[in-house]
C-alpha cells in the first residue's frame, strides 16, 4: 500500500517541536534534544509504519495532521514525564482511540453560499 506523508511528517514534527520545548525550557541535563528523540527508539518505525496504518489513521487532510502531531507530542510526554523509555506505541494507541473524533472534522463544501444552496 501507499502511506500518507501527512501523518509521517506531522508525527516527526510533533516529536521535534515538543522535544525542543522540553530541551529549551526544561533541564537540558535531564531532557535530550530533538535529534536524539528523532533517531532513537521506535520513532521512525512509528512515523512510517505504525501511525500510517490504514485501519487506525484518519482519512481527511486536517485530521491526519492533528493525529500525527499529537501522537508525536504524546510520545515526548510519555518519554519525558512517564515511566516508559519509549512512548511511541502508547501514544499511537491513545491517538487511535481519539481518531473517530478527529474524523468528524471535515472541510466545508466549496462554492456553498448558504443553507439553501
Amino acid at each position: 500500500g501507499i502511506i500518507r506523508w501527512e501523518i509521517s511528517l506531522s508525527f516527526l514534527l510533533g516529536v521535534a517541536v515538543t522535544a525542543r520545548v522540553f530541551y529549551l525550557f526544561g533541564n537540558p541535563a535531564l531532557n535530550a534534544g530533538p535529534v536524539f528523540h528523532l533517531v532513537t527508539g521506535y520513532t521512525m518505525m512509528g512515523a512510517f509504519f505504525l501511525a500510517t496504518e490504514e485501519s487506525g489513521s484518519p482519512v481527511n487532510f486536517l485530521p491526519m495532521l492533528l493525529f500525527g502531531f499529537f501522537a508525536g507530542f504524546l510520545t515526548i510526554l510519555i518519554r519525558s514525564i512517564g515511566f516508559h523509555d519509549d512512548g511511541v506505541v502508547y501514544a499511537i494507541l491513545l491517538m487511535n482511540v481519539v481518531q473517530p473524533l478527529l474524523d468528524k472534522i471535515r472541510p466545508g463544501a466549496l462554492g456553498r453560499i448558504g443553507d439553501h444552496a
